[in-house]
This record gives C-alpha cells, structure tokens and sequence, in this order.
C-alpha cells in the first residue's frame, strides 16, 4: 500500500474549501431570495403580473439584486446553490452537496496519480508535503523515473475562485 497521506490531506482541505465556498453562496443567494419575498409580503403581492411600472421600486432593486447575483456566480455554480437549496428546504441537509464532493475528491484523486504514474510509471515512493499555504509539493518515485510535483495558485478574471493547479515534471540529471 502506497502513502497517500499528502494527497488525501490536499484533497481533504479543498474538500472543505469547497463545501464552505458552497455553503456561503448559499447563504448569500438565501438571503437574497428572502429579502424580494419580505418585499413581497411587505407589499401584500401575490405575484407579478400585469403594468410593471405598478410594481414598488422595493421590489425592482431585490429583485435585480438576486439576478446580479445569479449572473455573477454562473449557471453551474447556481445549478450546485440551487440543489443545496432544495435539499434545505426538503429539509434532507446537505446530503447532496456531502454526496457531490465526496464523489469530486474520488475523482481528483484517480486523476491525481494518474497524472503522476503517466510521468514516473507505477509509483514506488512518495515525498509529498502539505505546505503552509496548502499547496501540495515534493516529489514521486516511479518505476521509469523521478517527478517533481508542485502546485500553484490559478485564478483570472473568468475564474469563479482560485484553486491549485498540480504540475508534475520529471527530475532532471
């Protein structure tokens, strides 16, 4: 059995990065999604029909506030927020955000050593660090060659969050 501990801690940590990310748009799309609905009763509105320029500017700025909001994080993060919020009103908790990372670290992990194993061969030591930023690095014996495995922060302006980016190279000399 090989050691892994390094990935499974790296994969642990985005694991909870990732669930707090969620979680937190949630909040902030709930707490959106009631202030147009406390608008709504405030006004006594049933729904929205008929002359808009009727309709209390109140309402408008919530509810243009709740679709920037949509907009701004995109469609497959709102599809995530939206089956989270679902799941809470079903009240189930968060058995399908749980469900959903867990199957994610599953995935990222196979890929992982995949992507080592495709450089090293089948590896036969393990030198992988959790640094203090939470960046995985150091190095992995395989049967054809030694790699070094590093990460670093990727992000940009197209980029909903910054996460790690694994880069594996063989050891040169």
């Amino acid at each position: 059995m090989k050691n892994y501990k390094a990935i499974d801690t790296f994969l642990s940590t985005w694991r909870d990065a990732s669930y707090n990310y969620y979680m937190g748009l949630y909040k902030e799309y709930r707490n959106l999604f009631d202030t147009v609905s406390d608008v709504m009763k405030k006004h006594n509105m049933i729904t929205i029909s008929g002359d808009r320029n009727l309709v209390p500017e109140e309402y408008k700025v919530a509810k243009q506030n709740l679709e920037d909001f949509k907009k701004s994080i995109g469609k497959g993060v709102m599809n995530v927020v939206g089956n989270i919020s679902y799941e809470i009103n079903q009240k189930r908790g968060n058995t399908w955000l749980n469900n959903l990372l867990d199957k994610e670290v599953e995935k990222k992990k196979v890929e992982f050593i995949a992507r080592v194993e495709k450089k090293s061969g089948e590896i036969k030591d393990v030198n992988l660090k959790i640094g203090v930023d939470g960046s995985i690095n150091g190095t992995v014996t395989g049967e054809k060659t030694k790699v070094d495995v590093y990460s670093i922060v990727a992000g940009g302006w197209n980029i909903q969050r910054a996460h790690y980016r694994v880069l594996v190279n063989e050891v040169r000399g």
